[in-house]
Parts: C-alpha cells; structure tokens; sequence
C-alpha cells in the first residue's frame, strides 16, 4: 500500500526564516532612508562631550586656565591653553584680597593652542552634522570664533551648543557652570 502526501504547504521553518529575511532586509533599509535616525549627530555629541571634559581635566591638571575654541565658518575647533605668566603678570595682582575677581576673563589673557594634535584645528568625524549655534550665558552665536573658557579649579562657563545632521535633527551639547560637567541631550532649538 502506497501512500501519497500532497506538498502544497511551506512549513513553519520556511515561513520563519521567510520572516526573518523581511525584517532584516527593513531594517537595513530604514537605516540607509532615515540617515541611522541622527546616529551619527549622537557619535558627534558624544565626542565633543569627551572634549569639552577633556578640557575641563586639562585645566585642572596643569593648573592654567583653558579654552575650547570654535570656529563656526570652518566647522572646527580645537583647544588652546592660558601662555605662562611672567614676572610683569605677577605685579599686576591686586594687593587685597577684596579686589580680587574669581570669573574667567578670557579676553585680557593671551591664549595659544596646545602643543599636542587637540591643539591643532579639528573637525566634528561626520560630514553630515554640523555646529548650528552656541550659548554662552544669555549670549547666542552662530557665527566667528567662539572661546568656552575653563578654570583651573574645574569650573566652567555656562554653555550650550547645538549640533544638527543633514537630517534635520538637532542635539544639545550643554556645559554646567562651576561644576564643568557635560550632558547630551536630544531635542528642539
């Protein structure tokens, strides 16, 4: 007695595998259509948030007040430190102590850049996203060169910068005054 089976069905291995296929294949192509949903904009804040820390460690280590520098023309930037003070410097310190000012005042101290490769112009790893505009106190830029200064003792000035991708999403880079620390943070303008 011979049986015969009809084959007019897939099995429940085909169908998952079947299944699986789709879902892989959607997925690589919502990648590539939606540019990695700002993938590359969160690598760049990440990475400028490792900088700006960079920075603030520097400051402290070396004693010397520091600067992150921007140039929003060019997309770059890179870090400059505080040239050493010379015996005419001393002399021109306030004799009381109540004449002392403890905020960074960046523009009546001569800077030059580091002498290691962070001190030399650098770009964000993605051409795709950008520097749009930075905060600094109430004050906003989006254009020159803008100076985000560090103190020796770890503080910070209060900043806030802002990536966006070709995508059109944006991401906060925001620097937390006195303390220096960084957060990374999604969301609108």
């Amino acid at each position: 007695m011979s049986t015969t089976r009809s084959n007019s069905g897939f099995t429940l291995l085909e169908v998952m595998v079947a299944v699986v296929l789709m879902a892989l294949l959607m997925g690589a192509l919502a990648t590539r259509l939606g540019g990695g949903f700002g993938v590359h904009l969160s690598n760049s804040g990440r990475r400028l948030a490792a900088e700006l820390e960079y920075v603030g460690q520097r400051a402290i280590t070396t004693g010397r007040p520091h600067r992150f520098v921007i140039d929003m023309q060019k997309q770059a930037f890179r870090i400059e430190e505080q040239r050493e003070r010379s015996d005419r410097d001393v002399d021109e310190l306030p004799a009381h102590f109540e004449d002392l000012d403890l905020s960074i005042d960046l523009a009546s101290q001569a800077f030059s850049p580091i002498e290691a490769s962070q001190g030399d112009w650098r770009w964000l790893d993605d051409g795709e996203v950008a520097f749009d505009e930075i905060v600094i106190g109430n004050e906003s830029f989006t254009s020159d060169e803008i100076s985000i200064g560090f103190s020796p003792d770890g503080g910070a000035e209060p900043a806030q910068i802002w990536l966006v991708d070709d995508g059109g999403y944006s991401l906060q880079v925001r620097l937390v005054a006195f303390t220096g620390e960084v957060h990374v943070e999604e969301g609108e303008e």
